[in-house]
C-alpha cells in the first residue's frame, strides 16, 4: 500500500483586480528603482528589490494596494486550511531584466509565502520552479534511469497568486527576453 503523506497546498488562482492593480502598482516600482539600494547585483543575480526598505513609508503606497487586490485569494486560500487569521510578514517587488534571475531559495522560517506575478508573459517567462526536497538523492537514480521528478513549475499567467509553503526550496529561472518580470512576494504565517 502506498501512503502519501504530508500533503503540501500549493495554491494557483488569477487575482480578479489585477487589471486595476498592475499600472499604478508598476509606476510605483518605477519610483522605488531610482533607489540605488533597490539594485541587488548579488553575484550573478542582477534584480531589482525593494527588500532591503522593509517598511519604508514610499514602499508602503503600493504594498497596501497590493495585499488590497489579493485579500479575497489570501482568504480563499485561508478556507481551503482551516486558517482563521494570519500575520502578514515582509513584502516586496523583485523585477528581472534580461538575464537576470533568482537561485535556488527559500522563506524559512515563515510558514507559507505567495508569489504574486504582476508582470509576466508566458510566452516569453518562466515562472517559479520548485526544487524536490530530495533532489540530490533523485540524481543518484537517474545513473540506474529510475525517473523521479527534480522540480515542479506550475503554468504562470500575469495577474496569477502563488501561495505554497515557505520551507519549499524554489527559484526564478533566468529571464532570457527582453520584457521585465515583476513579482510581488510576501510571507505570512497563520494566526489562528
Amino acid at each position: 500500500m502506498l501512503h502519501k503523506i504530508f500533503d503540501l497546498p500549493i495554491y494557483l488562482s488569477p487575482v480578479a483586480a489585477h487589471a486595476e492593480t498592475k499600472e499604478s502598482v508598476l509606476r510605483e516600482i518605477e519610483k522605488l528603482k531610482q533607489d540605488p539600494r533597490s539594485y541587488n547585483p548579488s553575484g550573478n543575480e542582477r534584480v531589482y528589490s525593494d527588500y532591503m526598505f522593509g517598511d519604508e513609508p514610499k514602499a508602503r503606497k503600493y504594498k497596501d494596494e497590493v495585499i488590497d487586490s489579493v485579500k479575497p485569494n489570501v482568504e480563499d486560500f485561508m478556507g481551503m486550511v482551516g486558517a482563521k487569521q494570519l500575520d502578514f510578514g515582509q513584502i516586496w517587488f523583485q523585477r528581472y531584466e534580461t538575464h537576470s534571475f533568482h537561485g535556488v531559495h527559500n522563506h524559512w522560517p515563515s510558514l507559507f509565502s505567495i508569489v504574486y506575478y504582476l508582470e509576466f508573459d508566458p510566452a516569453e517567462h518562466r515562472g517559479t520552479v520548485f526544487a524536490n526536497p530530495n533532489r540530490l538523492q533523485i540524481d543518484l537514480y537517474r545513473a540506474r534511469n529510475i525517473k523521479l521528478p527534480v522540480a515542479f513549475a506550475p503554468d504562470i499567467k500575469e495577474g496569477d497568486i502563488l501561495i505554497f509553503p515557505s520551507f519549499l526550496d524554489h527559484y526564478a529561472p533566468m529571464n532570457v527576453s527582453d520584457k521585465p518580470r515583476t513579482i510581488i512576494s510576501f510571507n505570512f504565517d497563520l494566526t489562528g
